[in-house]
C-alpha cells in the first residue's frame, strides 16, 4: 500500500527540489522584469469582448519529428447580438475553400460556457478559465484540445491531438479512511499540435 506522501516526494526529489546548494544571491542588475510588465503580457482580457476584430498570422502543423507545414490563418469574431459572435476561420491561400463560417454562442452552464456551432449540427462547447478559452473534445477516435488566449497585443490559438485510446494504464493503492482504494490513471499520446500567434487587423 503507497501513500500519496511518497509520492510527492519522489516527484520533488526528481526534479531537482531536493538536495540543493542554497541559491546564490540575486544580483540587482540581474533582478527580472517588474511584475506590472509580466502582468500585462497575460492580463486577463474579457471574453469576448476582448477578442474581437479579424485576426490573422500563421498557423504552424507540427508532428513529432517537427515542423511539418504552416499556412495563412485568418479569425474573425465579430458581434451579431448579445449572445451571439461570429468565428469564422479561414485557412490556406484559398479563402473559400479554406472558410469555416462558425458560430459563437452564449452556453447555458455559466458566465465562462460558449459554444462554438459548425452549423451543421456539430456543437462544441468550450470553457473561458484562467483567461483562456479551452475546448475539449472527441471525434472518430481521436481525442483534441484546442485553447484560445489574448496575450498582449496577440491572440494565441492552438490545438493538441492525439488517439482517444489511452497510450497506457498504470495505477496505485492509497488509503482512504482507514481503506485501501485503487486509483487507475489512464495516459494519451500527442500525435499532432498547432500553432498559430494571431495579430488583428487594423
Amino acid at each position: 500500500m503507497k501513500n500519496y506522501g511518497l509520492l510527492i516526494a519522489l516527484l520533488l526529489l526528481s526534479i531537482g527540489l531536493f538536495g540543493q546548494e542554497p541559491p546564490a544571491p540575486v544580483q540587482e542588475e540581474a533582478s527580472p522584469a517588474p511584475l506590472v510588465e509580466i502582468e500585462a503580457e497575460f492580463n486577463f482580457q474579457p471574453f469576448p469582448g476582448g477578442y474581437l476584430g479579424v485576426w490573422e498570422g500563421e498557423l504552424k502543423i507540427y508532428a513529432a519529428d517537427g515542423l511539418k507545414q504552416s499556412v495563412p490563418m485568418e479569425l474573425d469574431i465579430s458581434p451579431i447580438d448579445d449572445s451571439t459572435f461570429t468565428y469564422t476561420i479561414i485557412y490556406g491561400e484559398d479563402r473559400e475553400a479554406g472558410k469555416r463560417d462558425y458560430l459563437l454562442r452564449k452556453g447555458k452552464e455559466g458566465s465562462n460556457h460558449w459554444v462554438i456551432d459548425e452549423q451543421d449540427g456539430i456543437l462544441l462547447d468550450n470553457f473561458y478559465v484562467g483567461g483562456i478559452l479551452h475546448g475539449p473534445f472527441i471525434v472518430m477516435g481521436s481525442q483534441l484540445y484546442s485553447q484560445l488566449e489574448r496575450r498582449g497585443m496577440h491572440l494565441h490559438y492552438s490545438i493538441a491531438s492525439g488517439s482517444s485510446k489511452s497510450f497506457r494504464e498504470s495505477g496505485t493503492t492509497t488509503e482512504v479512511k482507514g481503506e485501501e482504494q485503487r486509483i487507475d490513471v489512464e495516459a494519451f499520446k500527442i500525435g499532432s499540435y498547432q500553432m498559430a500567434v494571431l495579430k488583428r487587423r487594423e
